[in-house]
């Protein structure tokens, strides 16, 4: 049976299989601006990419979005969800990160455009062709 720090450490690898997001869960845990400290060192820096140990010819793509104290979702747009309005992006725990990865081939491109949604307006504000910030 695992202690509850064991069991969430077990919950957090699942949900963020992404090695640095799961670095980063593990330094929020007792530093409350390490999502700020991680977002100044990825700054211009683009989406992280990983080629998969199981699939070597298959990258993992992580997009990331750092919102403000207003932005409600955040959503990724283009390819073939575009007319749908695009895929969620997740909220990392209760800060202004967002992240969506996709596993992709190493022939795909790797930019997708992002849409950010406010709570006070609820339309489109912003669009990015480079979504790390």
């Amino acid at each position: 049976m695992l202690d509850p720090a064991a069991n969430a450490r077990r919950l957090a690898k699942l949900r963020y299989p992404v090695p640095l997001l799961f670095d980063l869960w593990q330094a929020i845990q007792t530093n409350p601006k390490a999502v700020e400290n991680f977002m100044r060192d990825r700054k211009g820096k683009g989406p992280i990419v990983e080629v998969l140990r199981t699939a070597p010819s298959i990258l993992r793509v992580t997009y990331l979005y750092l919102g403000d104290d207003q932005t409600e979702s955040v959503r990724e747009y283009g390819g073939p969800h575009q007319s749908v309005g695009g895929l969620p992006m997740t909220r990392f725990l209760k800060t202004l990160l967002f992240f969506r990865f996709r596993n992709r081939s190493e022939r795909r491109a790797l930019q997708v455009p992002v849409r950010n949604r406010k709570v006070a307006d609820h339309r489109r504000v912003r669009e990015h062709s480079n979504i790390t910030r």
